[in-house]
């Protein structure tokens, strides 16, 4: 996998799926067949802040310089995540920007985004269930609303699109 770096303030680290690696390394718990998605890639947050963040579908990852290239500080994006505990802006959705890392408050929502994926311009994401299964759910970007897709796994905490297979991959969690 090609490293990147955007100078980012700790929160962040990035990590590509699809057209920059060429192949997804997620193990498959579940498939969920969703529409090809033309751009798609993952931001990983740090847990003691947010949990899920996922980059603007109409981001294009060939934008993103190598390390050690000088443009890329300059680089500005939105990112989206789900905030799970709160502090200066409300739990729930969020956009993140980038470089800066100042979060703004989508929507409050509780119900916690495990994880999610942009797939064709959807935002998809699984949320937290502590007993029977984390459904399947789109967000939306602009105002926040969460719509249910369906009933999902037991324990699911993340979901990848491969933009090559037109797979989305679910993943959970069993042990302790």
């Amino acid at each position: 996998m090609k490293k990147f770096n955007l100078f980012l303030t700790a929160l962040f680290l990035i990590s590509f799926s699809g057209v920059m690696t060429g192949q997804t390394a997620r193990t498959a718990q579940g498939k969920l067949p969703v529409p090809k998605a033309d751009k798609m890639s993952v931001v990983k947050a740090n847990p003691n802040s947010m949990t899920t963040a996922i980059m603007d579908p109409g981001f294009v990852p060939s934008d993103i310089k190598p390390v050690n290239t000088p443009s890329n500080a300059t680089k500005s994006i939105t990112g989206y995540g789900f905030n799970a505990y709160g502090g200066t802006v409300a739990v729930g959705p969020v956009s993140v920007a980038i470089p800066a890392g100042t979060l703004t408050s989508i929507a409050a929502n509780s119900n916690w985004t495990a994880g999610a994926d942009w797939a064709d311009g959807v935002w998809y994401g699984v949320q937290y269930a502590s007993s029977g299964n984390s459904p399947l759910v789109t967000l939306d970007p602009t105002t926040g609303v969460v719509t249910l897709i369906g009933g999902g796994a037991p324990n699911l905490t993340g979901i990848a699109y491969d933009i090559n297979t037109q797979i989305m991959y679910a993943i959970d969690f069993t042990g302790g």
